[in-house]
């Protein structure tokens, strides 16, 4: 989801007179699908009313606007689009007097559970997760798109779920406890963003607070995940990870240590979860833990205390993820992916 950005003023071809040209590249030799594409606001021109134009579908497609610091004010402007490999596509953002926006068929979108004892849950077109209230903060896949319920993974209690997030300190886990606040910053349709806050936990000798900040894009089977800390964590070993399934599961760590896919043994009924977890290379501390009741790599907070990490999941009973070898593949390319952003360029007038 991290994305460069480029302004550049240029006659190469026609930019409109009452908007912009977004010139969108794939650097990688291979396919990516609905991916989204950000543009940072500041760097175009206003308009009160606009529409997004593919030159590729040569059709209107759906947009969103983000306040990312909910200050009032959109600081971003979203869209998505499919790119086959080395593609280069160019989107026309123009401004229209009258204009009803194209709405995709689902959306992500983000929703506290004060009925369920405080729960926290969060779907797409792919898959639905949830934060259990009455629980530690780990993160659980709960269902798929066609209201299935999906097995259950593991006993909730203690574990790091789908991506959750502890201290690891002489050979202990240390968790947080459950979330005290949480706040909604973009609720769809393309994209969902919510945080939730946790009060000060003992990791070791040391106390310290988490903001998690949790991404889910419309066509995405994983999370960005970032947590902030309110103290100097530097020292810190992080454990980020996925619960062991109690019937079992293969396991596959990648050798540098910085991504890892499990595959849970499948229940007769039910079938299989996949489980996936990528942690960035400027970020993982390249190891692998094999804890009592999860699988976690390693992974040290950056100069601002803050850590970006990925994680993501799949049902078996669909049929892009039937096999332990198709959530593999996937698995190591959205490393590769997360790894190689888009290029986006804004050509104004």
């Amino acid at each position: 989801m991290k994305k460069i950005f480029i302004l550049v003023a240029s006659a190469a071809f026609v930019v409109p007179a009452f908007g912009y040209v977004v010139k969108v590249s794939n650097p990688l030799n291979e396919s990516r699908t609905s991916e989204t594409i950000c543009v940072d606001l500041k760097s175009t021109p206003v308009m009160v009313n606009l529409f997004v134009f593919s030159e590729t579908l040569k059709k209107e497609i759906p947009f969103q606007f983000i306040d990312d610091n909910n200050d009032g004010k959109n600081d971003q402007l979203i869209f998505q689009a499919d790119f086959e490999p080395n593609q280069t596509q160019r989107f026309r953002v123009l401004d229209a007097d009258e204009f009803s926006q194209p709405k995709p068929e689902f959306q992500a979108i983000a929703y506290y559970m004060p009925q369920d004892k405080n729960d926290f849950a969060w779907e797409n077109d792919k898959i639905a997760f949830r934060i259990f209230g009455s629980t530690s903060g780990g993160i659980w896949p709960v269902a798929i798109r066609d209201n299935s319920r999906t097995p259950d993974i593991v006993d909730i209690n203690q574990t790091l779920g789908c991506g959750g997030l502890g201290v690891w300190s002489d050979k202990k886990l240390y968790c947080s406890q459950n979330y005290f606040q949480w706040k909604i910053i973009a609720n769809g349709p393309i994209r969902t963003i919510f945080e939730l806050t946790y009060n000060p936990w003992q990791a070791g000798q040391k106390a310290i607070g988490e903001t998690k900040r949790i991404t889910l894009d419309l066509g995405s089977n994983f999370n960005r995940i970032e947590s902030r800390f309110d103290a100097d964590v530097n020292d810190v070993n992080f454990a980020v990870g996925i619960a062991k399934c109690p019937r079992g599961g293969t396991l596959t760590v990648a050798g540098d240590k910085d991504w890892l896919a499990y595959w849970q043994r499948p229940d007769a009924k039910l079938g299989s979860i996949a489980l996936g977890l990528i942690v960035p290379k400027d970020v993982s501390a390249g190891v692998y833990v094999d804890e009592e009741k999860n699988n976690m790599l390693l992974a040290k907070a950056d100069k601002n205390n803050t850590i970006v990490y990925y994680a993501g999941a799949a049902w078996s009973r669909t049929p892009e993820f039937d096999s332990r070898e198709k959530w593999l593949a996937f698995v190591e390319k959205q490393a590769r992916i997360f790894a190689c952003p888009l290029k986006v360029e804004i050509f104004v007038k």
